[in-house]
């Protein structure tokens, strides 16, 4: 009986603790992940890039294979893989710092009005070495 006590106790100190997480949030979290079923919910940074490393990765011979994307492949890296230290950047820098799901180009607001805005897309591309960056015009509707 003593057992399930100690159980139950430590459930609900670790949802409290959870709980109490959710007031010191980083930028752009709680998040989701973009492609498992049922929904799972990420407080930190650190949470996502562990469930991307546990559930959204291959590893063949040596290399890292990012399959956090659609039809599990991601686009921002290389189809042969990475080494561990650029897999662990990869997930950084591409999935847990942007507060809104990844996608194939990197846009912002420069306006915030309903007439116009202009959005800046860049666009890398195989042949070159440098992302090519466009503008074009739309309309904002809110």
């Amino acid at each position: 009986m003593k057992a399930i006590e100690e159980r139950t106790v430590g459930l609900i100190s670790a949802s409290s603790s959870r709980a109490s997480l959710k007031t010191q949030l980083e930028n752009g979290y709680p998040r989701i992940c973009d492609y498992c079923e049922p929904t799972i919910e990420f407080l930190s940074s650190s949470e996502l890039a562990r469930h991307i490393r546990q559930d959204h990765t291959t590893q063949e011979g040596g290399s890292f294979l990012c399959r956090y994307g659609e039809h599990g492949v991601c686009q921002k890296l290389p189809l042969e893989g990475v080494c561990d230290v650029d897999f662990e950047a990869h997930i950084r820098r591409c999935h847990t710092s942007q507060s809104v799901p990844y996608s194939r180009s990197t846009s912002c607001f420069t306006e915030d009005n309903e007439e116009a805005a202009s959005l800046r897309s860049i666009r890398l591309t195989s042949d070159r070495d440098t992302p090519t960056i466009e503008k074009k015009k739309f309309t904002l509707h809110r």
